[in-house]
């Protein structure tokens, strides 16, 4: 088995595979995942991409709207080159095959229409198309159920990594740069939308490889996970409430305004579940809108027993996306030479 290569790259979601697509012309690319390629978040979400390119937006706007939700933890420089460059970014996955909605919809924490999607399920669409092209190009290597175990540092020079392979052997493999892009670490919580794979691996091998880590203590608890006995538990995406879902507790009584940003309605739920049950509905919005937006979430929740045209459907906050992490600039790079970051492990500044 080949044990050398031009980049490696540890994880399979949307950060990890646009990296390796990217870097697939310079170069051999490994991609290490720890399972089945597409048992990542990225295959869970089904909220969209904001992209500043409707009509009216400013990126001053957006900016603005970022760092509030952000609580002005984030560093503007890092918000300002996610909003400037979101369009090509949206742009690239187009090309990749991602085919978005052709009107942008309105989500909590932005002014106005900016969140692009496909139906319910982005997340899925955009990692089925970005494996779709790993698998045509000759250049990148994917190797599933290959858990990375630590990093091979030296000098503080990252060398390669320990991985456990498929017939349950530790090889170590080199590279002139090793790419985290393993996530976040959500199955540390009781209630998470994390699928199980995500249980914090590349956080923790940059920790033993003593690289900076910062902002550990800010996890997103999204407001409106299902409650339901699944696992990870069912998110009930951000477009509901854009879609103008509500929020009530036992009586029916509205209780906070659901497009504030996340952090402030998941404690407004939290809050209200110490005396009542919390329920999003969208009983009173256009049952063949709901259908024709949220084929997949009403389909889902019909499993449960739920009707999300006409039901009160339980929810709770639950630990959805890891803020801080390993440290880098805009390049990705981290403390350690060679050692590089980026997606949810990655502590770039935008989040706050």
């Amino acid at each position: 088995m080949k044990n050398n290569f031009d980049y490696i790259i540890i994880g399979s979601g949307i950060a990890g595979l646009t990296t390796a697509l990217t870097l697939g012309d310079s170069g051999s690319v490994a991609i290490f995942t720890k399972k089945n390629p597409s048992d990542s978040s990225t295959n869970l979400a089904q909220g969209g991409m904001a992209a500043m390119i409707g009509k009216g937006d400013q990126a001053d706007w957006h900016i603005e709207d970022t760092m509030k939700s952000g609580d002005f933890h984030n560093k503007k420089e890092a918000v300002s080159f996610l909003v400037k460059n979101s369009k090509e970014a949206l742009f690239w996955l187009k090309k990749q095959g991602v085919l978005f909605d052709a009107k942008p919809s309105l989500e909590a924490g932005h002014r106005l229409p900016r969140i692009f999607h496909t139906t319910d399920f982005t997340g899925k669409d955009i990692e089925k198309n970005l494996l779709k092209k790993i698998s045509e190009n000759k250049k990148i290597s994917l190797f599933k159920n290959s858990l990375a175990i630590d990093l091979i540092v030296k000098n503080n020079i990252c060398q390669g990594v320990f991985v456990l392979i498929e017939d349950n052997k530790i090889v170590p493999f080199f590279s002139k740069a090793i790419v985290l892009a393993t996530g976040g670490s959500g199955q540390v919580y009781q209630w998470t939308t994390n699928p199980e794979v995500v249980t914090g691996d590349g956080l923790a091998m940059a920790i033993r490889a003593k690289a900076k880590v910062a902002d550990l203590e800010f996890v997103q608890f999204h407001p409106t996970a299902f409650k339901g006995k699944s696992s990870p538990l069912f998110l009930l995406s951000e477009r509901l409430r854009g879609e103008g879902a509500k929020l009530v507790d036992k009586d029916g009584k509205q209780f906070v305004n659901e497009l504030l940003p996340r952090d402030i309605v998941a404690r407004a739920v939290f809050e209200k579940q110490k005396t009542s049950e919390v329920y999003l509905t969208m009983a009173h919005l256009d049952k063949k809108e709901i259908k024709r937006k949220l084929p997949n979430i009403y389909k889902k929740l019909l499993t449960h027993g739920y009707y999300l045209t006409h039901d009160r459907i339980p929810v709770t906050p639950a630990a959805h996306y890891q803020c801080g992490g390993v440290v880098t600039d805009l390049d990705g790079k981290t403390s350690v030479k060679n050692l590089f970051a980026v997606g949810e492990v990655a502590r770039t500044g935008v989040h706050g």
